[in-house]
């Protein structure tokens, strides 16, 4: 393989690596340097070596300069992200030195759109100052089983799509004021799915229905979408959807796992007169 073709591929790469900082023999700066690489992942907790605690993200001030010694190893600008939804997946804990981060459902038990924009700003500004450009956040599964995973979890704002593609919308806006790129997930739609993404296999295929698809629909008649996150789930009558008046294609596998250490979401949704987006993240991954 060439050179060349080697880095356009790597420009479709975020990637997770090990370390709090980075020196100049890191496969990480390797990586970016030779082979183009799209972004990296950061995450807080280390989860695939039980004899060590941190990953990237200990404090508030380590975290940005971690940042910033990543920017300036990179001719190209990078997609810095981070899991950032609050409660259950918060990478920037207030033990950390983060200011506190409402869980999803949490907000939405409120179902005020100046709740949402106060807690959605907080957020965005956080990531702002602390280098970060990418959020994989909102979740906009529709929370359609009580005894789903991410609804026990407390990642789903609440069951009405259309309240949940409002208040998506107001999240969306306080990140772009602050430039930071956001990813809806997890398309099709994780909030009827019982079992856990993470640990196997997951059918959806008697679970799922078409009103998941509703916040997309109208997130994307609004021009509001950034990026979008495919679940790493199985639908055997998905074959090809209608999101906002366009075809979309969902692919039966989205999802390779290598030993929990690597995981390798592939966003391939096929649209017809309209791109979405493509992203490739390979890294420890906790959605």
């Amino acid at each position: 393989m060439s050179l060349f073709l080697k880095q356009q591929i790597g420009q479709m790469l975020i990637a997770g690596f090990k370390g709090l900082e980075i020196k100049q023999g890191d496969p990480i700066v390797r990586d970016i340097q030779e082979f183009n690489l799209g972004g990296v992942i950061l995450y807080d907790e280390e989860v695939s070596d039980p004899n060590e605690k941190w990953r990237n993200i200990q404090t508030q001030k380590q975290t940005a300069n971690l940042i910033q010694s990543i920017n300036e190893i990179s001719e190209e600008k990078l997609f810095i992200g981070v899991d950032q939804e609050g409660g259950h997946v918060n990478r920037l804990k207030a033990d950390y030195g983060f200011p506190p981060c409402s869980s999803w459902h949490e907000i939405g038990l409120f179902n005020d759109v100046n709740k949402t924009r106060e807690c959605a700003e907080l957020m965005a500004n956080t990531l702002n100052k602390t280098g970060f450009n990418l959020n994989f956040a909102p979740v906009v599964d529709v929370n359609s089983n009580s005894a789903s995973y991410v609804s026990k979890l407390e990642r789903c704002f609440n069951s009405n799509p259309h309240t949940i593609a409002e208040h998506a919308s107001i999240f969306i806006s306080a990140h772009k004021k602050q430039g930071i790129t956001t990813v809806l997930k997890h398309f099709p739609g994780l909030g009827s799915a019982e079992a856990d993404t993470h640990e196997g296999f997951v059918d959806i295929t008697e679970t799922w229905t078409a009103a998941e698809l509703e916040p997309y629909k109208i997130l994307l008649s609004k021009h509001r979408i950034d990026m979008v996150m495919v679940a790493h789930c199985f639908h055997s009558g998905v074959v090809g959807v209608v999101v906002g008046g366009v075809v979309a294609v969902v692919p039966i596998v989205v999802v390779v796992v290598v030993d929990i250490v690597v995981v390798v979401v592939v966003v391939v949704v096929v649209v017809v007169a309209v791109v979405v987006v493509v992203v490739v993240v390979v890294g420890c991954s906790w959605w």
